[in-house]
């Protein structure tokens, strides 16, 4: 007789989870265009991605990277416009043919880079998942490719749409710097490898304080899509006016 109450209990308990589960599918069913949709935009996204990856990202200019060492600092610098107008001033004074390379590699940064960022922020796709993978290099690639193009600029060698491609560039290299600092996995410096006798070069990205990794770790809980703003080339086309041409090297 003592298990008929462990026998009812246990019914109870059954009859309740029951309950629960069919609140649970009641409410997914009411929210079934919701949940459709967003499974919608996410496979369209991937598309767009992948469609983007491999018409621009894929044909970058990598030849960048032996300009690393013509264009390093060797000093600290605290300014981040100080920095970038110093490397266009290396980059203004190297010597041919190296620096018709430079030119030829920064303009192809833009026609590439510069073009899948404008073409994501107009289809206002998450590119979180394209930064998982290759953050590291858009921020590597933009620290040479886009004081190269400042040089160009300061001369007056660089038309209206390629500064506004630049722009967009720009606004995905902040974008990469924001998902290195905001991902769990990431938050680390960011360095050009050591290359023969030659150390490590920079850090071209710090990485974020105590302090900001705690409000990184609250805002990371929501998983908020990374995506370009409208906004963005406007913000760093003025950014780059911001920085005093003039003082570059003719």
């Amino acid at each position: 007789m003592s298990s008929l109450p462990a026998m009812f209990n246990e019914v109870d308990a059954a009859a309740v989870a029951t309950g629960l589960i069919s609140l649970v599918l009641a409410f997914l069913s009411l929210d079934t265009p919701r949940w459709e949709r967003s499974v919608a935009t996410s496979a369209k996204d991937h598309t767009v991605r992948l469609d983007l990856t491999e018409r621009f990202y894929k044909n970058r200019p990598l030849e960048l990277y032996q300009l690393v060492p013509h264009l390093a600092l060797r000093t600290p610098i605290g300014r981040r416009r100080d920095r970038f107008r110093l490397r266009a001033d290396k980059a203004a004074k190297l010597p041919e043919p190296l620096r018709a390379e430079a030119v030829l590699a920064a303009r192809k940064w833009i026609e590439t880079v510069g073009a899948l960022a404008e073409a994501a922020s107009r289809s206002r796709v998450d590119l979180r998942p394209f930064l998982g993978t290759y953050h590291l290099g858009v921020i590597r690639e933009g620290v040479i490719a886009v004081p190269i193009a400042m040089s160009l600029m300061a001369r007056d060698e660089l038309s209206p749409e390629e500064i506004d491609r630049l722009s967009w560039g720009l606004a995905l290299v902040e974008l990469a710097a924001a998902y290195n600092s905001r991902a769990r996995q990431q938050r680390e410096a960011i360095y050009f490898a050591a290359k023969g006798h030659e150390p490590p070069i920079g850090p071209v990205l710090r990485a974020p304080g105590k302090w900001e990794r705690r409000v990184y770790d609250f805002r990371e809980r929501f998983d908020r899509p990374l995506r370009i703003p409208r906004y963005g080339r406007w913000r760093w086309e003025r950014w780059l006016s911001g920085i005093d041409m003039g003082m570059l090297s003719p």
